[in-house]
């Protein structure tokens, strides 16, 4: 299935200009998405997270026949089942490069959009533990629902209109997993650019019950 259907030409493009104290960004895009476009969709993550970001892009034939059919059997045959074609091995390559010239505190935000998602699953398993601790994982509309654990963060942004996460992603995870975050959008959107406008951003902290110091007895059932 690797050799029949996987990206035989995948590209790391890097934008924007690192900062002290906010290390690069990786972004993977998904299905029929040209190189220009997910060179966009890197550029408005580099502006709205303020860091530079390091796309890579996931090839694909294009809004024709070919794209549309190769890109879904890619998606389901190579990505869901874990094999590694060429676009899972660049990333696994730039996402070790990446966490080993992190500075101690330091994590990697590691972004995919749809097909990107279950790309990021494979790879990220061919981390060992203590890189993938260094990861904090956001997907938007992704096409997995299972990943490694172990991430420093993790966060899965879905639209219950949007049929991807709906059927193959996470969509209806939110009942039972806090990491997953519904959103409302039109029905059946699912441009990368629309959930990444509409980012609820990170996870608010768990509350924690403080215990309350024991008082005096008032009446007989508070004893």
């Amino acid at each position: 299935a690797d050799y029949l259907l996987g990206d035989e030409h995948p590209e790391l493009v890097e934008l924007g200009t690192s900062r002290k104290g906010k290390p690069r960004a990786v972004y993977v895009n998904g299905i029929l998405t040209p190189k220009e476009i997910a060179v966009l969709v890197g550029e408005e993550l580099s502006l709205q997270k303020e860091r530079g970001v390091d796309v890579v892009w996931n090839p694909t034939a294009g809004k024709s026949v070919k794209g549309f059919f190769g890109d879904n059997l890619q998606a389901l045959f190579v990505n869901k089942f874990g094999a590694t074609d060429e676009t899972t091995r660049l990333l696994v390559r730039h996402l070790r490069s990446r966490v080993a010239g992190l500075e101690p505190g330091e994590t990697v935000p590691v972004y995919a959009h749809s097909q990107g998602g279950p790309i990021v699953s494979t790879a990220t398993a061919h981390l060992s533990p203590a890189e993938r601790s260094r990861i904090d994982l956001v997907t938007y509309a992704a096409a997995s629902y299972t990943y490694p654990s172990g991430f420093h963060s993790s966060r899965h942004v879905v639209s219950a209109k949007d049929l991807v996460p709906d059927v193959v992603g996470k969509t209806i995870h939110y009942l039972f997993e806090r990491d997953v975050q519904p959103i409302a959008l039109p029905f059946l959107e699912h441009g990368a650019l629309e959930y990444i406008k509409h980012d609820p951003g990170p996870l608010p902290e768990p509350s924690r019950v403080v215990p309350r110091e024991p008082g005096p007895c008032v009446s007989l059932s508070s004893c």
